[in-house]
Formats: structure tokens, sequence, C-alpha cells
């Protein structure tokens, strides 16, 4: 089963872990969402990490490794609970190299246990290969053959994308749109942007 916790205060995502009570917790990216409510990255920082109060004995996280505050809290904490990280900047477990990216989507290389894989989605950019690393992290930690990971990973598809619109009472999440509306070079896909 999988669960996602939500929360837009402190105390909320520490309720939720308890019902739930995860033996893999995973998280993303610590950006701007909720920062109306949370005041600073760090205080998000702080909510999202209550997931582990609920974390079952010899549960896991997994994270992002190349987000800085997500890295910085790993060199802090990693001998105090089962991690893996994954990345393509930061040395991580789970690691992304040879990216290339077209108008077909995204192909990298990755390593498993000393043997070389070559991973293809069919999205284009970045964030899509750390969502492919995240996927490979999860199924490796589930026990699922690498290669079937990595074939499921190649047909991984676009659904939906929902984007918040700002006011003066909702300045939450901006990183969402800035994913899918920043220039990157390596990316030469359409640029068009769907909103549903």
């Amino acid at each position: 089963m999988v669960v996602e916790l939500g929360m837009s205060h402190l105390g909320e995502i520490s309720t939720l872990t308890k019902i739930a009570k995860p033996t893999i917790a995973i998280i993303t990216n610590v950006g701007t969402a909720h920062i109306g409510n949370l005041g600073s990255r760090e205080n998000i920082l702080k909510a999202k990490m209550e997931i582990i109060e609920g974390l079952q004995n010899n549960g896991t996280l997994i994270i992002n490794n190349d987000n800085d505050l997500l890295h910085k809290w790993n060199l802090e904490n990693n001998h105090k609970i089962n991690v893996i990280t994954y990345g393509i900047q930061n040395k991580s477990n789970v690691m992304a190299y040879n990216i290339q990216q077209n108008e077909k989507g995204s192909t990298f290389n990755t390593k498993v246990e000393e043997q070389e894989y070559n991973v293809k989605v069919k999205i284009g950019g970045e964030h899509f290969v750390y969502n492919s690393l995240c996927a490979i992290a999860v199924g490796l930690k589930l026990g699922i053959n690498i290669e079937k990971i990595i074939r499921m990973s190649g047909i991984l598809h676009l659904f939906c994308m929902s984007v918040i619109i700002h006011d003066e009472k909702r300045k939450e999440n901006k990183d969402n749109l800035d994913v899918w509306t920043k220039k990157d070079k390596n990316n030469t896909s359409s640029g068009k942007l769907y909103f549903f």
C-alpha cells in the first residue's frame, strides 16, 4: 500500500505517520511548498522529517540526496536510521550518470551491485530522472528484480500535473510550476505545458 502524507503545519505528519506506520518513508524534496504557513524551508524539513516518528522498527527512509537540506540532514543523521539515498550530483546509493535528453524523453545509466544498466524514461526533464531513481531505490528495497524495475521505468507516463494558483491567502508552492517552466539546456522537448 502506498500512502501520501500531506501537511501544511508542523505536527500534522507526526499524527498521520503514527497511524500509517510506514515500513518505507520517502522524501523527494524540501522546497517552498507550505512556506506560507511554516515560514522557512528549515521548518518544512522539520515537518517532513516527522514521518520517521512512525517508521516501523528496521524501517527505511529514502531521500533525494541532491536536495541541499536533505543532504545536510543525511550527513548529520544517517547513523540513527536506515537511509537510502538517490541523486545525480552528490554521491548516493542509487545514482544516474551519462544522462541524455531529447524530444522522446531521457536515458541514463545506473549501477546496481557493480552491474551497469541503461534506463529509459519516456518523459523529458531532469525531475523525471530523479523520479525514476526514487522508484529504483524503492523497488530494490522491496526486493524486486532490477531488470523488472527498469522495464517499468521505461513505460512511465505522465497523467496529470497540479498547479497551485497564488494569492494573498495561499503563498505556498511555486516550485511545482518552476520545474516545468524553467529553461533546461539539456531538455530539447517541445516545451508545451499542460494544466489539468
